[in-house]
């Protein structure tokens, strides 16, 4: 028979034992695990922008060219300085209301636009699909066009004046996310 005594409390109330030291560590790391998934899933929803795709994820430029004496669709006149670049890639999803233009230096310095007009052109068949205005920073459909990029449009740019002799040489093309993406997407400088 055994003779386990039972300890006894003040007042005749048997002592009961509290959970095993193995079984308090899981509930804590559980418990800290649970805590830190909750303020991810809230901060997260807090940060802006946070979720959103990258554009350069979706997009990126070819090789900026000086289109100048050679009235590419989207410039008025062979006598006028043009530019183009074309987009290397655009995933499907993009559109020209995902992104907008911003000139920059090639010291890093974001330029004004003195320009008149820039132009997507779509390859097949060569023709004008949209319009951008540098005052609204937005892009105008041109006929039945989707606003949908594709791999192989031209962003065409013809500077407001014929006087502009070094045009955009030196300057680079830069696509800024918005409505969807985040990010930026530089060109290599026109030359």
């Amino acid at each position: 028979m055994s003779t386990v005594k039972r300890g006894r409390r003040r007042g005749g109330v048997a002592r009961t034992r509290g959970v095993s030291p193995m079984i308090a560590t899981i509930l804590l790391v559980a418990i800290t695990v649970v805590l830190a998934a909750t303020l991810y899933v809230l901060a997260t929803n807090l940060i802006p922008g946070s979720g959103t795709p990258l554009l350069g994820s979706a997009f990126s430029w070819g090789t900026p060219e000086n289109a100048s004496g050679t009235a590419p669709t989207g410039c008025a006149s062979a006598t006028l300085y043009c530019y183009s670049i074309e987009i290397a890639g655009a995933g499907n999803g993009v559109y020209d209301s995902n992104f907008q233009l911003n000139l920059r230096s090639v010291t890093g310095f974001t330029l004004a636009w003195s320009i008149d007009t820039i132009s997507l052109v779509s390859p097949n068949p060569d023709r004008v699909i949209a319009t951008y205005s540098v005052t609204t920073g937005s892009w105008a459909p041109a006929g039945s066009s989707t606003g949908a990029i594709g791999a192989g449009d031209t962003i065409v740019i013809q500077p407001a004046t014929t006087t502009h002799v070094a045009g955009l040489n030196g300057d680079e093309l830069v696509a800024v996310g918005v409505n969807g993406y985040a990010g930026t997407v530089p060109s290599n400088p026109f030359s």
